[in-house]
C-alpha cells in the first residue's frame, strides 16, 4: 500500500511525464490491500475455484479482485464469516478487460489505454488463456506484455496478466486471437493480496443513473 501511495504521488506531481512505472493505480481509485492464503485449490476442472482463509470478518466481499506477487489471480465471488471463493483466470467465467503493455509502456503518457482486448480461459491448460477482440491493425509481437486495462470495476490498470506466446487471427479476420501464458503459476499459488476498491459503490450508482 505504501509503494502504491508513492507511485501515485510521483505520477500526480510529474503528470506531464513518460511512465516508466511496472503499474499504476490512478489516485481516484484507491485500494485497501488484504493478505489471504491459499486453502484449497484446483486447476484441472472446466470451473475451478481457490478458497481463501479471510472471509466477511476480514473486510473480504464478493466482486473484490485477487492478486499475487506475479499478477492476476482472480475475482472473489462467495463469502462466509471466515472464508472467501475465488473464481481465478482458470475459469471460462472470468472475463478481464486487458491491454497490450509494450503499447503504452515508452511513448504514452498516463491515462492513455491503446489496445483493449478480453482474457478469458478455454479450459484447456492452466499455463495459458487467450486475448480476444484485439483488432488486426495493431503492431504485436511475441514476448509482450498483457496488464489490466484498468477499465474494469474489479483491477487497477497495470496488473500484470502474462506474456503473448502466440498470435493468430480470429475467424472473422479483423481481430487477433492471442494466446496469453500466464504470469501466476496456478498450481502452486499459496498466498494472495484481496483488493477492496473503496469508491467502487459510489462509481457504480452514478454509472446506473445514465443506463437508468
Amino acid at each position: 500500500q505504501k509503494l502504491i501511495y508513492l507511485d501515485n504521488q510521483f505520477h500526480t506531481i510529474k503528470s506531464d511525464s513518460v511512465r516508466i512505472a511496472t503499474h499504476f493505480i490512478d489516485p481516484e481509485k484507491e485500494f485497501i490491500c488484504h493478505s489471504a492464503r491459499v486453502i484449497n485449490n484446483s486447476t484441472n476442472k472446466l470451473l475451478n475455484y481457490i478458497t481463501i482463509n479471510r472471509g466477511s470478518e476480514n473486510g473480504i466481499r464478493p466482486e473484490m479482485c485477487v492478486i499475487n506477487s506475479d499478477g492476476v489471480v482472480g475475482i472473489v465471488t462467495t463469502v462466509s464469516n471466515h472464508f472467501g471463493v475465488v473464481m481465478p483466470i482458470l475459469n471460462p467465467n472470468t472475463l478481464i478487460s486487458c491491454k497490450i503493455k509494450s503499447r503504452i509502456s515508452h511513448q504514452d503518457t498516463v491515462g492513455v489505454v491503446k489496445d483493449i482486448g478480453s482474457l478469458l480461459w478455454d479450459g484447456k491448460d492452466y499455463r495459458f488463456a487467450k486475448m480476444v477482440q484485439v483488432p488486426r491493425h495493431v503492431n504485436i509481437k511475441k514476448g509482450d506484455s498483457i496488464v489490466t486495462s484498468g477499465y474494469s470495476d474489479f483491477f487497477p490498470e497495470g496488473i500484470m496478466v502474462g506474456v503473448i506466446e502466440d498470435y493468430e487471427k480470429a475467424n472473422d479476420d479483423n481481430y487477433y486471437e492471442i494466446k496469453v501464458r500466464l504470469s501466476v503459476n496456478f498450481r502452486t499459488v499459496s498466498y494472495v493480496n484481496v483488493m477492496d476498491y473503496l469508491h467502487k459503490e459510489e462509481q457504480e450508482k452514478l454509472e446506473n443513473r445514465i443506463v437508468e
